[in-house]
C-alpha cells in the first residue's frame, strides 16, 4: 500500500441527501486510505466560512470535495499557528475523481492552495451568503482582462464594453432607487412596442396633408360659398359687358 500522510483531511460538502452509490464510494475510500480522516458536512444548513469562495459554488443538490493538507503548527499553541492548504475536486464526484485527487496530493502532482486563515462554520443565511458572493466576485474580478475590468468599473470609455457598464450602472441605480420595481416580461414588452406604434400611427394620421389639392366632393357645404362667389362673378361680367355694347350701339 502507498505511504499515506496523516495530516491529510478530506472533507464532503453535501448539497443534498447523498445517493447510494455517493455513499458505497467513501466507504471504499475509507477502506482503501484508512490513516487520512475523513469528514462532511450539511451545505444547506452550514456554511464554511474562508473555504467558500475557493470551492466551486455552492448549489443545491451539488457536492462538493476538498482535501486539507496541513503545512505547519498545530493546534497546541506550542505548535505554533495552524497553516493549512486545500485542493478542491474540480471534476465530478465519484470514487475515481476523489481516490485520484488523494492519490496526486500526495504525490505532489497536485499543486494546493495556502490558507490564510483556518476556516469556520456557522449556520448558512442570506447575509453570509451576500459576503461570500461579493468576496468570490471580487477574487474573479482580479483575474479578468482589462477590457472587461473597465466594463465592471462602469467607466464609459466610448467602447462597446464602455457604454454597455454605462446602460447597466443607470439601470442599477434606477433599481436601487425603486425597490418594487420588476422586470418586464418578453409579453408586456411587445404589448407596449404595439401600443408605441399604434400612438405613431394616429399622430402620423392627424399631421397628414396628402390630398388638399383634391377636388371637393359634391354637396361639400365648405366650398359652397366660394362657388357662389364664382357664378355671381361671371354674371357681373356679363352685364358689364351688354352694358358696353349698349353704349356703341349705333341708333341711325
Amino acid at each position: 500500500m502507498q505511504s499515506i500522510k496523516e495530516n491529510e483531511t478530506t472533507l464532503l460538502l453535501k448539497g443534498g441527501t447523498p445517493t447510494k452509490a455517493l455513499k458505497d464510494a467513501f466507504k471504499n475510500l475509507l477502506n482503501t486510505y484508512e490513516e487520512v480522516q475523513f469528514a462532511s458536512i450539511d451545505s444547506q444548513n452550514l456554511m464554511v466560512i474562508g473555504l467558500e469562495d475557493q470551492l466551486p459554488e455552492y448549489k443545491g443538490g451539488h457536492h462538493r470535495f476538498v482535501i486539507f493538507n496541513k503545512v505547519s503548527g498545530g493546534l497546541d499553541s506550542k505548535d505554533g499557528r495552524l497553516i493549512t492548504s486545500i485542493a478542491p475536486l474540480e471534476e465530478e464526484i465519484s470514487y475515481n475523481n476523489m481516490s485520484n485527487l488523494i492519490s496526486n496530493v500526495q504525490k505532489g502532482s497536485v499543486k494546493s492552495k495556502k490558507l490564510s486563515s483556518l476556516p469556520q462554520i456557522k449556520t448558512r443565511s442570506k447575509k453570509l451568503e451576500e459576503q461570500e458572493k461579493a468576496k468570490r466576485d471580487r477574487a474573479n474580478k482580479k483575474n479578468e482582462p482589462q477590457t472587461q475590468k473597465k466594463a465592471h468599473s462602469g467607466e464609459n470609455d466610448g467602447s462597446k464594453e464602455g457604454r454597455k457598464a454605462e446602460r447597466e450602472r443607470r439601470r442599477a441605480e434606477h433599481r436601487a432607487k425603486n425597490p418594487d420595481y420588476k422586470e418586464l416580461t418578453p409579453e408586456q414588452k411587445a404589448e407596449i412596442e404595439r401600443k408605441r406604434r399604434q400612438r405613431m400611427e394616429q399622430e402620423s394620421q392627424k399631421w397628414n396633408i396628402e390630398g388638399e389639392d383634391e377636388e371637393p366632393a359634391d354637396g361639400d357645404e365648405s366650398y359652397a360659398g366660394f362657388e357662389d362667389a364664382d357664378d355671381e362673378g361671371e354674371a357681373d361680367d356679363l352685364d358689364d359687358e351688354e352694358d358696353e355694347d349698349e353704349e356703341v350701339m349705333d341708333l341711325d
